[in-house]
């Protein structure tokens, strides 16, 4: 059983893709970038799990998720969502 802690943490790691995911499917990722974020950050699914899914090699998922990752990056959200996040549950 998770302790209240590690609870906590998972939250705040879901909450914070979550956020991501919801702005950057709207504006910036393609679709199945925004599919492999959702099953591989918020769903936690494997590679090989997502590629099943979405028909393609566990390799291919990694190239779009790094993809995603650094759009993600570049248009500086992203830290701005982690801290965001991370001052609202603190509070």
């Amino acid at each position: 059983m998770a302790t209240k802690n590690e609870l906590l943490l998972e939250f705040k790691e879901k909450f914070q893709w979550f956020n991501a995911f919801s702005y950057l499917e709207k504006n910036t990722l393609t679709e199945k970038e925004t599919l492999v974020i959702k099953l591989r950050k918020i769903e936690k699914k494997t590679l090989k799990e997502v590629g099943k899914e979405c028909g393609v090699t566990r390799e291919r998922i990694r190239q779009i998720e790094a993809k995603a990752e650094m759009k993600i990056t570049f248009t500086g959200l992203f830290e701005t969502w982690l801290l965001s996040a991370f001052e609202r549950l603190e509070k």
